[in-house]
């Protein structure tokens, strides 16, 4: 299921979207609950949030609203050179991640 809201995180912004992460995590549960019974905000939110913590998006902080979450350019054009390699953009975004949270992590200790 991580990997499919990986693809629909995908969608949703590839073309330069800019969507609040409540909306965001919306559209992907609504296009999971089909195929998977169990997706929830929960479940998804916490992809995002990994997301988010790899640096994955940039966010357009809004006054009185939320903010604006969009992929970075890096993410966007991984994928555009990718396309056709299975699992690379999950497995890039989990690269990412890796590398970027285990880090802060051991800087921590």
């Amino acid at each position: 299921m991580q990997e499919e809201t990986l693809k629909l995180v995908l969608l949703a912004l590839e073309d330069g979207a800019a969507l609040s992460r409540k909306v965001l995590v919306m559209f992907v549960v609504q296009k999971l609950e089909q195929q998977f019974p169990q997706a929830s905000k929960t479940s998804v939110g916490h992809v995002v949030q990994l997301l988010y913590r790899a640096s994955c998006f940039k966010v357009t902080k809004r006054e009185e609203e939320s903010s604006l979450m969009q992929l970075k350019e890096e993410v966007i054009i991984c994928n555009s050179f990718e396309q056709g390699k299975e699992n690379s953009v999950p497995k890039r975004m989990g690269e990412k991640f890796k590398k970027n949270v285990f880090f802060d992590v051991e800087n921590k200790v």
